[in-house]
């Protein structure tokens, strides 16, 4: 279990809903993940890497195992699109 099981959980269950794309901010993340993300999620787009060979970051793992890739991220904005694979 780690502490980005919640959006795991969280997207799992829009997966389950055949939702093919989900865009969220940084701030509605958060509020699923209940603590802020990190600086890094601020100002890397490396960070919204989908990572698919291991070591897999956790962040990574959250929404590839629950069938996403993180599309289009906007820092500036701070927004990401999920698009369902």
């Amino acid at each position: 279990m780690t502490r980005y099981d919640p959006l795991y959980r969280w997207l799992g269950a829009k997966s389950l809903k055949s939702e093919e794309r989900i865009r969220l901010t940084f701030a509605e993340i958060e509020a699923v993940l209940g603590f802020e993300l990190p600086l890094e999620a601020r100002t890397e787009l490396r960070w919204w890497d989908n990572e698919t060979e291991a070591p897999r970051h956790k962040q990574c793992r959250a929404w590839l195992d629950a069938g996403f890739d993180a599309g289009k991220v906007d820092l500036k904005a701070e927004t990401v699109e999920f698009v369902a694979v």
